[in-house]
């Protein structure tokens, strides 16, 4: 950091001068992120609303393209701007993705609910497991009883 290209009056008294280059600038956080990765796209979000909303979207989005259908109005070109103003997305395709939230929320809810059985019926089997032991060394026990009852 040179002394000349800093600007003293945007810092203020917090400011913690650190000369760690790339070292401080990358960093490893342990951070919850969601993890895209659908048809040819990948992509990494913070929240789980924004990674199920690109989700959809990319969803919908390679349905409409592989059926050769538009996504959006036709862009139209603004003379006094010199630029073109692109199209709105079709009511048709708005509802696709939301249909496709929908979808993605309700397979996400299943999966919720089948791990909860699955760690229920886990918690019960070693119960009932260890009832089994309990029962076997009792039978093992009474067996040794009577075997030294008639000798």
């Amino acid at each position: 950091m040179k002394p000349e290209k800093i600007d003293y009056g945007q810092i203020s008294e917090y400011f913690i001068i650190n000369d760690g280059g790339i070292n401080s600038a990358l960093m490893k956080v342990e951070a919850q992120i969601y993890v895209v990765n659908r048809h040819g796209i990948y992509k990494r979000y913070l929240s789980r609303r924004a990674a199920i909303n690109k989700l959809a979207q990319v969803m919908a989005t390679s349905v409409y393209k592989r059926l050769g259908l538009a996504i959006r109005e036709d862009d139209i070109y603004d003379i006094e701007r010199k630029a073109w103003i692109r199209g709105n997305l079709l009511h048709d395709y708005i509802r696709c993705r939301e249909r496709a939230i929908r979808h993605i929320l309700r397979l996400m809810a299943k999966q919720r609910e089948t791990l909860k059985l699955n760690t229920k019926k886990e918690k019960q089997t070693d119960i009932l497991f260890k009832k089994y032991i309990k029962a076997i060394d009792k039978a093992t026990e009474l067996e040794r009883e009577i075997q030294n009852l008639n000798y």
